[in-house]
């Protein structure tokens, strides 16, 4: 299934590396209040990707009481955690119960929600969503999922391939591996 990624507006700003202002090798960074630049990608749906599959995350307890987060496909807790790019302290505090896999990460042009911007082969929502909603994108149904700078930055720089969820859209859970 092919997803589109909104950068929440939230801080810190994700930014386009130009490779002078940040000093570092990744493509995308986040800026702080005073480090923003006039070009951000807050605000606007900046990526697309495929959702490859989508597996229901399992909590179990180490033998010595520490949590452990995995799934079916990354059956190791510290490759899970690697894979999310969120450590044991932030698995347990937001207890998701989906991994979506995404593959083929991709900028596009930036797309600002909401916009005044009619764009024939996009169709708006109202507003941003909250979670994730279903979007029309060349006459094809997608899902356009809202997400913090940070993981999106994770996400762009190929260091996060598992976004996960409490919730999912029911098309979604059918493709539950």
């Amino acid at each position: 299934m092919i997803a589109y990624l909104y950068c929440t507006k939230a801080k810190p700003w994700l930014c386009i590396n130009s490779g002078t202002f940040f000093g570092s090798n990744n493509p995308y960074e986040l800026a702080g209040a005073r480090e923003k630049l006039s070009v951000h990608l807050n605000g606007t749906v900046c990526f697309e990707c495929d959702i490859e599959k989508v597996e229901k995350i399992r909590h179990d307890y180490s033998p010595l009481g520490d949590d452990l987060f995995f799934t079916k496909s990354v059956s190791i807790p510290v490759d899970f955690e690697r894979q999310t790019c969120l450590n044991t302290e932030q698995l347990n505090s937001y207890q998701p119960r989906y991994a979506l896999y995404l593959e083929n990460v991709k900028k596009i042009e930036p797309i600002p929600i909401p916009s005044d911007i009619v764009k024939e082969e996009f169709c708006h929502p109202k507003k941003a969503p909250q979670n994730m909603c279903y979007v029309t994108m060349n006459g094809e149904r997608c899902v356009l999922i809202s997400i913090q700078p940070q993981h999106l930055a994770n996400i762009a720089n190929g260091l996060k391939d598992i976004e996960v969820r409490k919730s999912i859209l029911n098309e979604i859970k059918e493709m539950e591996k």
